[in-house]
């Protein structure tokens, strides 16, 4: 289950440190299974691409077609207008 976040969806701002360019959007969820509950990010953009920073707690990327890769902090994601999932873990 899916549960949207307090300020759940951004759009080129300073947020939690993490500096998004101006054409990426971002909202935030909490996914609750039944054996854990953990963030996740959803980020894309409205037009083209841009270049984000893995932050602290990120593990995966999840992207439509049902590929994942996995990212430490640090890493350097792409972000299109295709949406991805990016998987917080503690």
């Amino acid at each position: 289950m899916l549960r949207p976040r307090k300020a759940p969806c951004l759009v080129g701002l300073t947020f939690l440190a993490i500096r998004l360019p101006d054409n990426v959007w971002q909202c935030l969820f909490t996914i609750a299974e039944p054996d854990r509950r953990y963030d996740a990010t959803i980020r894309w953009t409205d037009h083209g691409t841009a270049t984000t920073t893995a932050e602290p707690g990120v593990a995966a990327i999840s992207r439509l077609d049902g590929s994942t890769t996995a990212v430490q902090p640090g890493d350097t994601i792409t972000v299109t207008e295709e949406p991805i999932l990016i998987d917080h873990r503690p």
